[in-house]
């Protein structure tokens, strides 16, 4: 069972002051166009919460999440919500139409507090209400909550640039998995190559798959993936098992300037929207979690700083077994 961390190991501490690294290098400006409107940010309200992140350089390697359409162009939005950060993707799919996916974030007022939110979406220029307006596009997009506007007015950057925004933004169920977590466990059961290891387990490529039955016990459903073995199909930002290390982990998403100290506390958000947040198993090993709705990810590392296991679930944290721990504990008997 984990614990929550509260002052992290030496190892810990370690990768987080070599992932702060230099300050980033500087970048070829941005060609935008004559006449092309620049965002201006408007003062927000005293007394809401800010989201600092790290000012560090673009890890090698890192790349956008594959929404299955060649990325052409980038785009951040200009200064919306509470402390609103939004990322947007714009290309052509195999059959030549036009694609975009936008990530957004912002604070949320709740129940007298705040709240970090975001959400991920995907699809044509009708589906996202796109459309032109002076060298920017202008979206229609869902609200985060009552209250908060979303992201409307978007201005083109550079790669490097949009690659630092992504890397700076929560984590928002990039996860990349070997099969689809929507199908049912019968045809799970039936998929080429999976092997059925117990009553709602199996394995797939050196992964682990845990169903559960729905409450009518008729059909079964995905809960988890899970995996400690090098060179198995799951992945997040570019992060694999046996290679990467928890300093290349630390460098590949966001943590508040401003707030952490290498005595403990959130990369960023907290309880009730998203939130990142280094742990610490029984046996004294760092991992990192994070939480975006229903998608919980989970990083393991060894004492040597290697990614040593991911685990992705849709389940609270307290109601998966993990694995890798009830593996060492049988090894230490």
């Amino acid at each position: 069972m984990k614990k929550a961390l509260r002052i992290i190991p030496l190892i810990l501490a370690l990768a987080l002051l070599a992932a702060c690294g230099t300050e980033p290098p500087a970048e070829t400006p941005d060609v935008t166009g004559a006449g092309t409107p620049q965002p201006t940010a408007s003062p927000e309200p005293a007394g809401l919460p800010q989201y600092f992140t790290q000012p560090r350089a673009v890890p090698e390697g890192l790349d956008f999440p594959d929404y299955g359409f060649a990325v052409e162009e980038y785009y951040l939005a200009e200064p919306f919500g509470l402390s609103g950060r939004a990322l947007l993707l714009r290309g052509t799919d195999d059959n030549g139409g036009e694609r975009f996916a936008c990530r957004y974030m912002s604070f949320a007022p709740e129940d007298g507090d705040y709240v970090l939110l975001g959400e991920s979406v995907e699809g044509g220029a009708e589906e996202l209400g796109v459309r032109e307006q002076g060298g920017a596009l202008v979206l229609s997009l869902p609200r985060l909550a009552g209250g908060v506007p979303s992201p409307e007015v978007f201005y083109p950057v550079g790669r490097e640039t949009a690659l630092r925004a992504y890397r700076d933004m929560p984590y928002l169920d990039e996860i990349e998995l070997p099969l689809d977590r929507g199908m049912s466990e019968a045809r799970l059961a039936g998929t080429p190559g999976v092997v059925k290891t117990g009553g709602h387990e199996y394995e797939y490529e050196g992964v682990t798959i845990s169903c559960r039955e729905f409450w009518t016990r008729k059909a079964g459903y995905i809960y988890s993936f899970y995996s400690a073995s090098p060179g198995a199909p799951i992945s997040v930002r570019g992060l694999r098992i046996g290679e990467s290390t928890l300093a290349d982990a630390l460098a590949r998403f966001p943590w508040m300037l401003e707030e952490y100290t290498l005595m403990g506390g959130p990369l960023y958000g907290g309880p009730g929207g998203l939130w990142g947040e280094p742990g610490v198993s029984d046996q004294g090993s760092p991992d990192l979690n994070f939480r975006y709705g229903d998608s919980f990810l989970r990083l393991s590392f060894g004492e040597d700083g290697v990614l040593r296991s991911i685990l992705w679930s849709t389940s609270e944290y307290d109601d998966v077994t993990y694995k890798e721990d009830d593996a060492r504990k049988s090894r230490s008997r």
